[in-house]
């Protein structure tokens, strides 16, 4: 796990190229395509480690980028990718790539990131809640009270 925490595995996932190590890449222009969905921390980390960072492509040649920072709204695909001939990375800010052509991706040699296991206390959390509520008969409960019914004692103690 690099310092930011992603992870590049290719034995669980359909990631390609070679694992980097902290500092092998420098100076790499860096799109961030949704900012407001990207943690300041995570973008302080790339500029503390000698990236560039964008926001837009208003001021800025796409021709230039060297990688693209992704979460689940822009859609990577073919057309997309003719915009960044120079790019070399697809980074993946969680875990699903669906959003992302990955066979594209091996076509043009761009090595694709995402984060694996990023989410995992977020599914431990809701698979805890919606068992405390199965148990509870919270559903059932709030049915029954907002059809008025909540004097019924047929789920007392449950």
């Amino acid at each position: 796990m690099t310092e930011a925490g992603c992870f590049i595995n290719e034995n669980t996932s359909p990631l390609r190229g070679t694992p980097l190590k902290r500092g092998e890449i420098t100076n790499m222009i860096i799109y961030i395509t949704e900012p407001k969905e990207t943690h300041q921390s995570g973008i302080d980390l790339l500029k503390k480690n000698g990236h560039t960072v964008i926001f837009d492509l208003v001021n800025n040649k796409p021709n230039k980028v060297d990688a693209l920072m992704i979460r689940t709204y822009t859609q990577v695909n073919k057309k997309y990718l003719d915009t960044f001939p120079k790019l070399k990375y697809v980074l993946r800010i969680g875990v699903g790539l669906d959003n992302i052509d990955l066979d594209e991706c091996k076509k043009r040699n761009i090595t694709v990131i995402n984060a694996p296991g990023s989410n995992a206390n977020a599914v431990a959390e809701y698979v805890i809640g919606v068992t405390i509520m199965g148990l509870r008969s919270v559903q059932m409960q709030s049915d029954r009270l907002k059809s008025k019914k909540w004097r019924d004692k047929t789920l007392i103690g449950s």
